[in-house]
């Protein structure tokens, strides 16, 4: 696991764009895991948009690619 920070990322997030750039930079950090399926990483709106057809997999793509 990724200990600290993501670059980029804002704490809080004060709209829909931060929010978007936020998820955008961490599926970029996610995308460098070599055993992360890239299914669902260029996915950032419907994530923002809480889609959870596409945030239920994803998470699930997460922790298999982290703890096997």
């Amino acid at each position: 696991l990724m200990r600290g920070a993501i670059p980029g990322v804002a704490k809080n997030p004060r709209n829909t764009a931060a929010a978007l750039n936020n998820v955008k930079n961490a599926m970029e950090y996610l995308k460098r895991r070599r055993n992360m399926p890239i299914e669902f990483l260029y996915s950032a709106k419907e994530v923002v948009d809480g889609d959870t057809d596409v945030i239920v997999p994803l998470l699930l793509q997460i922790k298999k690619a982290y703890h096997g």
